[in-house]
């Protein structure tokens, strides 16, 4: 690390109350090996570090490096001190003695004593090996700058900076942060002088959310000739690894302002990408989430804070630090998990760059063939993605099988899902050369059933040392991130968005079933079972920094194009409710505005959040369906609702999460009709410290719906409690038990079993794992609200037995999703097929019940029509018939229409009044009948 580097640093930590040790060992491995401190302290260093300090600054190594130092350099140690600390009491009280032991030229006691001081100020351990070298290197600096800006560390941290380079476009912007963080004394003061002559800066907005990820082989990407790219870049290899920004940063700087061909950025990171293996705080609380002892998460946090390059270190470290606590069988039984939860990424330009770079972006045919179940689909998060490839992994090798997933007979005879046939064990084998005997032993667990614990824990071996050999190669030849946009759509040759027999939306107390819309899907001629669904969630709403929302490119000003206008429409006949997902995961800009301006900026997006929902859709029919409903159904909106998906939100704003949540609560609460607020979580982010936490999350749910009757009878007030849903990573049988069990061991009792009450998880289904889903189905419709799903799983086409495809989810919903007893023996199910057409039959009610109030009119009215009706048979049974039809209609929209279903046991009162009167009808004809006169 370059002194300027260690500077900035602690130019932060004094800012903000010091930087912590995590991300110090961070930092500390990010540069190259020039003077490095190993972490930053805290202002409270403990004594035991004070005199590892003291006790190296007196070596004779330290005395010849100063001596020569001071021999050497136009400016001595004791001068640059001075630069430094002058102006404080202490310091000059120590340079104003008799004996002037401050300005002697002479590293004796009192000048090691303010030494110390500048190496715990300035985060310079005495473990560092190039230790000595560090402090003159950085003291120089530090002293060069503080003499052109005495507050140069105010300046550096202060969030005007911060709002300064954020305005700046880029490539200056880039190079600004570049120059902050690593560049020489001259460097730094220039930006501070730049930035003191800068006119006030304007405020950037966020970029919108438009990036998935996903794997398709078909993609290529057209990158140009990289020759010059690569020769330029050539000069970065055998540096040590850094971080993702500040190796972008290299990058550019040796490209010198050379715009490289479309994509070489990219595929330049993929390239250069390594794995490093920390023990984070995020693990730690993962891991003791997830069931592990607090013992061995206590041992696990005794291992050193530093990266490590090599996996079998990290794993060999971790062992030694368990063994010594007696913890080693708990951290075996975890190893696996505890290795991928720690691994993070680094980059550094390998030495065969330009070979690479010159090899393109397709895949290796054996990489095509192993990750062929994960062609074509988009994960919202690199998370959830890079979980995905780990478990296909785990799927194509098809070791040790949990279950007898089988697919079809028809499909894939005896075959386990998603594992590799024959053919494609050919290829692995061309992926394993020189690993015969891994390869051998997984043809032998391919073909075992009913695996003992020490075979399933082998088999997890070796599928996840072939994912961390596998994964990094895929990575470097295929480009990820998805840049989506709205295109322009031809009119659809479907007009009807649902299916012939689909049936109106999944009621709430089933089961609540959500299904995510990207804006930019291209969904084609497909069609949505909408009776499988609850709600539907439009991804792609983004939020900048006024608190605007904007759409995905292709709709930024959120003007609902013609294809989905009519897909919300469908929805909404079929009573499917649609919410907007409004999201953002970047609040890096967020972090320099003042609490004021945070909670103005929350504010503005309250009021467009409204506005959105309130906005009426074109051609949506709303009068009729109010007139129809009488008043009671105010028919097809601008939204039904909003999820609200905060990646990464600041902890520290929880309190500002809160307030703003409840407050859009009781404004949506107040709209006609009523809108819903939702919350979107990432799995990682559920339970950790911040507005996510388990117990944040039960407070902030009684703050809006308090319920005040007993736990067992509040079932129905509870449905008013704000959903959560919860994005899981593959595969799911994990992580949706821990995250119940996470819950339990936070909470207790009642607050326990509503927050998990509120929870639905959201899973990514890829069309493969059908006896994954089914299990996922069960598990959640026992412990969950509900389930989710990332897209929304569209409508199948029926086969001969009118029965969907095995692996549909729409039909592993209706068989594993159900309320208790056979839905297809209840009337409202079967009614349902009428409930698209409830409009329809609204104004059938009301016409045959105007109707029959005029034929009863007539005929109480009319002496001559109640001779007809007496005399006439044919006459009586017509007038029976008008009179009957508004009670058949209306028990047709009792038992199909969402809107009367809850009124259903109220409507035999009314049935039994018109059977009197039907009944007194028919006797007072039979009765005039009797009395008639023959001819």
């Amino acid at each position: 690390m370059k002194p300027i580097a260690i500077v900035f640093c602690i130019a932060l930590s004094v800012a903000l109350s010091g930087c912590t040790r995590d991300d110090a060992d961070k930092q500390s491995s990010s540069k190259e090996a020039t003077p490095v401190a190993e972490h930053v302290p805290s202002p409270d260093t403990s004594d035991a570090d004070v005199r590892a300090l003291l006790s190296r600054l007196e070596t004779p190594a330290a005395a010849h490096v100063f001596r020569q130092y001071n021999a050497t350099s136009g400016k001595q140690i004791q001068d640059h001190l001075g630069d430094i600390y002058g102006a404080n009491p202490e310091f000059q009280q120590d340079a104003g003695g008799q004996r002037r032991l401050l300005t002697d030229n002479v590293v004796g006691p009192v000048t090691l004593k303010w030494l110390t001081q500048f190496c715990r100020d300035y985060g310079i351990v005495a473990s560092d090996p190039n230790f000595e070298r560090a402090v003159v290197a950085s003291l120089e600096q530090v002293a060069l700058i503080a003499t052109a800006y005495p507050d140069w560390v105010q300046i550096l941290s202060s969030a005007g900076f911060e709002e300064w380079i954020a305005g700046q476009p880029d490539p200056a912007r880039k190079l600004s942060l570049q120059r902050r963080r690593s560049g020489d004394a001259s460097q730094v003061i220039a930006l501070i002088r730049q930035y003191r002559s800068a006119p006030p800066p304007v405020r950037r907005g966020a970029a919108p959310i438009e990036l998935t990820f996903g794997y398709d082989p078909k993609r290529t990407e057209n990158s140009g000739d990289l020759a010059a790219v690569a020769q330029l870049i050539g000069r970065l290899s055998g540096r040590p690894p850094v971080q993702e920004s500040i190796f972008e940063e290299d990058v550019r700087e040796e490209l010198k302002g050379i715009v490289p061909p479309k994509g070489a950025l990219a595929l330049v990171k993929r390239h250069s990408r390594v794995d490093a293996y920390l023990v984070s705080d995020e693990l730690l609380q993962r891991l003791q989430a997830e069931g592990m002892s607090e013992a061995a998460v206590i041992a696990l946090k005794k291992v050193p804070r530093k990266e490590y390059a090599d996996a079998l270190e990290f794993q060999d470290v971790l062992s030694e630090t368990a063994a010594a606590d007696g913890q080693l069988e708990a951290v075996e039984n975890k190893m696996l998990d505890i290795v991928r939860g720690a691994r993070v990424v680094r980059y550094q330009v390998p030495a065969e760059i330009a070979d690479k770079l010159a090899a393109g972006g397709q895949p290796d045919p054996a990489l095509a063939v192993l990750f062929a179940g994960l062609e074509d689909a988009q994960y919202p998060t690199r998370e959830l993605f890079d979980a995905a490839l780990d478990w296909q992994v785990r799927r194509a090798l098809g070791m040790c099988p949990d279950v007898p997933q089988k697919r079809p007979v028809e499909d894939m005879p005896g075959g386990l899902q998603g594992k590799l046939d024959e053919p494609g064990l050919a290829q692995l084998k061309a992926l394993m050369h020189g690993d015969e005997a891994s390869f051998k032993r997984i043809v032998q667990l391919r073909a075992r059933h009913g695996c003992n614990a020490a075979e399933q824990l082998q088999a997890d071996e070796i599928a996840y040392r072939l994912a961390r050999d596998v994964i990094p190669r895929l990575e470097g030849e295929m480009d990820f991130e998805m840049s989506n946009t709205v295109p322009a759509r031809a009119v659809r040759k479907k007009k009807n968005w649902a299916p012939d027999w689909c049936r109106c939306a999944r009621p709430n107390q089933d089961g609540m079933v959500y299904g995510f819309y990207p804006l930019w899907l291209d969904a084609g001629e497909r069609q949505i079972d909408f009776g499988s669904l609850t709600r539907i969630g439009l991804y792609g709403v983004t939020v900048d920094n006024s608190g605007a929302l904007r759409g995905p490119p292709g709709m930024e000003k959120l003007i609902v194009p013609d294809h989905l206008a009519s897909m919300m429409r469908a929805a909404h006949r079929h009573d499917v409710k649609v919410d907007w997902v409004v999201s953002r995961s970047d609040w890096s800009e967020w972090g320099t505005l003042t609490v004021k301006r945070k909670q103005e900026v929350l504010k503005a997006l309250e009021e467009h959040i409204e506005g959105l929902l309130g906005s009426e859709p074109d051609d949506g029919g709303q009068a009729a369906i109010w007139l129809a409903s009488l008043g009671q159904d105010a028919g097809p909106t601008g939204g039904d609702g909003v999820v609200l998906y905060f990646r990464d939100f600041p902890a520290v704003d929880k309190d500002l999460y809160n307030a703003f949540v409840i407050d859009l609560h009781k404004r949506l609460d107040k709209m006609n009709p009523k809108r819903r607020i939702s919350m979107a979580v990432d799995y990682k982010d559920l339970g950790r410290t911040g507005p996510f936490a388990y117990r944040n999350l039960i407070d902030l749910i009684k703050e809006v719906n308090p319920v005040e009757a007993t736990f067992a009878d509040s079932g129905r007030q509870m449905g008013k409690d704000i959903p959560i849903l919860a994005l899981l990573q593959e595969p799911t049988r994990d992580s949706k038990k821990a995250l119940r069990t996470g819950i339990q061991n936070a909470l207790h009792g009642a607050d326990a079993a509503r927050l998990q009450w509120t929870l639905a998880p959201v899973v990514a289904y890829d069309g493969v794992g059908s006896a994954q889903l089914a299990d996922d189905i069960v598990f959640a419709a026992a412990n969950y609200r509900g389930i989710g799903f990332w897209p929304l799983a569209f409508a199948g086409v029926p086969d001969e037995d009118d029965k969907l495809k095995d692996n549909d989810a729409n039909r592993l919903l209706k068989a594993f999703l159900q309320p208790f007893g056979d839905p297809t023996d209840n009337i409202i199910y079967r009614a349902g097929i009428l409930c698209p057409y409830r409009l329809e039959l609204r104004w059938l009610f009301w016409g045959s019940l105007a109707l029959a109030i005029g034929v009863g009119a007539v005929y109480f009215n009319c002496r001559g029509c109640n001779e007809r009706v007496d005399n006439s048979g044919l006459y009586f049974a017509g007038m029976l018939a008008l009179l009957a039809l508004p009670l058949v209609t209306l028990g047709v929209l009792v038992v199909s229409d969402p809107l009367l279903t809850g009124y259903l046991k109220y409507t035999l009162a009314l049935y039994g009044t018109g059977g009197i009167v039907a009944a007194a009808l028919v006797s007072r004809y039979y009765f005039k009948k009797s009395r008639r006169k023959l001819p």
